[in-house]
């Protein structure tokens, strides 16, 4: 071979060992990306534009609750609210849900009304369990539930006046019969907030800071006689109280209007009294999210500047509204967008991106609030944390 010919094969070994990654055709590091894991995905999109055009756009749906809530009531398409992300993620629920009315929700479950039926459904894994109501419980003011749906209880309670009340039970897979208990002293539940188990009972929180507790291994019912009141010096409501069990421990939320003057305090249980708390910081950094159908505790574990926080069902601008799947991987869940590329969308979303406000809450470090003034609330709404539990 003469000295021109080993020259253009050099060049060419040369030039093939100095090409990159990125130069391998889209359909190649698209078959690439579909054995990548899907948490790994947003690392991908990093390495350059090629690779960020060749991997799918995944949001993770199990680090921080969502605001769950139907766009078209009773029918089964539901929306998925994230704060961590602002956006609303359009899914269908593998379960036929059409007709429902959400009660509550625990633990990835909805416990919905339709009817003469209680479904308690996972939205995420279509799987759902139907409770038969007898006739005598037709009507549920604040209800609440815990356990798995296999083996769960059910603890519906109605009150009309402050002398007693109404209390249906579903436990070991049948509803007692409704029983009126006589409070010992006079008790007005919080109108906006629904009963929590807490240490084998449920808890409901007067609309001045007393507690009544249910016993279901007992069926006594009992308004305890402290805490009386958050202020003891106040014998006045305290505008709208939400009920909390966090890690153990009993949380109220209370706001003014327009959600101003957000107050947390903590349930001493040796002396039963409520305690103002200033932060969440020594409770490993959870925030707080209230909402009168279920309030709840979580601690986000993507974004550090969500935590010390208490988040509020109402949205600031139009968040972007992406049609998406539930995908697994491992034991993570993630919202898919239904396009299956980024190509071509870069300036779309930069578009869809833009400044659209976000969610209302009040950071408890810097006591800074949201402005209510022109944010939307989400009415038929509840707080959600997606798991993957099957009962």
């Amino acid at each position: 071979m003469d000295k021109l010919g080993r020259r253009e094969d050099l060049h060419r070994v040369v030039s093939a060992a100095a090409r990159s990654w990125s130069d391998l055709p889209l359909d190649v590091l698209r078959l690439v990306a579909s054995r990548v894991p899907l948490p790994d995905h947003p690392h991908m999109s990093l390495v350059c534009k090629t690779w960020r055009r060749s991997v799918r756009q995944v949001y993770p749906a199990d680090r921080s609750p969502v605001l769950l809530h139907y766009k078209r009531w009773g029918s089964g398409i539901f929306h998925c609210y994230s704060p961590l992300f602002n956006k609303t993620f359009v899914l269908r629920c593998p379960a036929d849900l059409s007709g429902t009315k959400i009660c509550s929700a625990r633990d990835g479950w909805l416990m919905l009304r339709r009817n003469s039926q209680v479904i308690l459904a996972n939205p995420i894994t279509g799987v759902a369990h139907h409770l038969a109501l007898p006739q005598h419980c037709h009507y549920f003011m604040y209800v609440s539930f815990a356990g798995p749906p296999s083996d769960c209880t059910v603890f519906a309670i109605e009150t009309f006046i402050p002398e007693s009340v109404r209390i249906s039970v579903y436990r070991r897979g049948s509803w007692a019969s409704p029983r009126t208990y006589e409070n010992n002293c006079r008790f007005k539940i919080s109108p906006r907030s629904n009963p929590v188990y807490h240490r084998g009972s449920f808890y409901c929180l007067g609309s001045k800071g007393e507690l009544g507790v249910y016993d279901p291994e007992k069926d006594t019912w009992t308004v305890l006689a402290k805490p009386i009141n958050f202020y003891p010096a106040k014998s006045s409501n305290c505008g709208e109280s939400f009920l909390i069990e966090s890690e153990g421990e009993l949380l109220s939320v209370l706001t003014g209007k327009f959600g101003r003057r957000v107050r947390v305090f903590r349930l001493n249980e040796v002396d039963m009294v409520w305690e103002k708390i200033e932060s969440l910081v020594g409770r490993r950094r959870r925030s707080l999210f209230v909402r009168s159908a279920m309030s709840i505790s979580s601690t986000p574990s993507i974004d550090h500047r969500m935590n010390n926080k208490v988040y509020f069902p109402r949205v600031h601008g139009e968040p972007e509204i992406i049609e998406s799947e539930v995908e697994r991987s491992g034991d993570r869940i993630f919202f898919v967008p239904k396009c299956s590329s980024r190509e071509g969308d870069d300036e779309t979303r930069r578009r869809n991106e833009g400044d659209h406000g976000g969610i209302c809450c009040c950071d408890l470090e810097n006591r800074k609030y949201s402005e209510y003034f022109g944010s939307n609330e989400y009415l038929y709404s509840i707080w959600f944390e997606p798991r993957l539990s099957d009962d």
